[in-house]
Formats: C-alpha cells, structure tokens, sequence
C-alpha cells in the first residue's frame, strides 16, 4: 500500500470516525451498537469496490443526491438522539439509524472507488485498503467513544448524548454548506 491509498483510506473514513463517536456517546444497546459498527464496515468495505467496478455511469446516476444524502442523515440522526435525550430514551440511534447511516455514509468511498487510477497499484488492492482503512475508523469511533462515554459517566457528568447529538447536526450542516456552496 502507498502513501496515497492511505491518504485516501483516511480521508474517506474521516467523516465515520467523527459520525461514528458522535453517536455512540449515545445510550445506545449493545446489539446496537455491534450491528452500527458492522454495517459500518461492511457499507465502507464494498463501496469503494462497488465505485472501481461500476466507475463513472454509477456517479451520473447518483448525481447531487450523493452530495446531500451523508450530511443530511447525520443531521437527522443528531435530532434524533437530542430528542431521545430529552424524552429521557435509553435507545439512543434507532434500528432504522443503525443501518441507514452507514448506508449513507458510504458514498464517499464510493467516489474514492471510482477515482482509484492505476497509478497507485492494483486498482482492487488500492479500492480494498481504501475500504478497510475507512472501516476500521469507523470501529474506532463507536468503540473509542464507548469507552470514553463509560469513563465519562463515572465521573457522573449527566447527558453526554446531547454533546454528541449537537456535535453531529453542526458537522451535518457544515459539510452540507461546504458541498452545496
């Protein structure tokens, strides 16, 4: 693997990492939170190498609706969660949550699939590092935030979900500005 595949894997999972640990500050239950994590990487694994074999016709068809899809679910799951906080909720992220913010998250390794070039190695290995670089920052997230969310709790600091909700709407609604301006 080059430099350039890494820097592409950590781009690509960079929004995961930060969407990932934002919700899982949530009270969110374990099976949950394990399902979150394996959509996670099965939704970030196959969508650089879906974006290298379907290539350009994919990004045509799925014009600006890829541009608006992750920024506007990770704002309708920080609502989520802050409502689930306030209505006093053990739930966290739903189980429709669970599996559509991965879903929605994974168009941008999509684009880094169909962009791999053949000068960074063998397009399958570069889409594939790419996909697992991405994966694993996902799982990072979810669980590094567990951890801390555990940590935090025992030092009786009540609601951290709201922090993490918050967090998630103003990184929704950044990233939407930054792709529709």
């Amino acid at each position: 693997m080059n430099a350039t595949v890494l820097l592409l894997g950590i781009w690509a999972g960079m929004d995961n990492l930060q969407v990932c640990s934002s919700v899982a500050l949530a009270p969110i239950p374990r099976g949950r939170l394990h399902r979150l994590a394996a959509m996670s990487c099965i939704c970030e694994t196959a969508a650089p190498v879906a974006g290298l074999l379907l290539g350009k016709a994919l990004l045509s068809v799925l014009g600006v609706c890829s541009q608006i899809t992750g920024p506007a679910m990770m704002i309708v799951c920080g609502i989520a969660i802050f409502r689930s906080s306030l209505r006093g909720d053990d739930q966290g992220l739903s189980e429709a949550g669970a599996f559509a913010l991965p879903v929605s998250l994974c168009l941008d390794n999509l684009v880094a699939g169909i962009g791999v070039s053949p000068a960074v190695g063998p397009a399958w290995t570069a889409a594939l590092s790419i996909g697992l670089i991405s994966a694993s920052m996902s799982c990072v997230g979810v669980y590094g935030a567990q951890w801390l969310r555990k940590i935090i709790y025992s030092l009786h600091i009540p609601r951290l979900e709201m922090l993490g909700a918050a967090y998630l709407v103003m990184l929704g609604l950044r990233t939407l500005a930054e792709r529709v301006t």
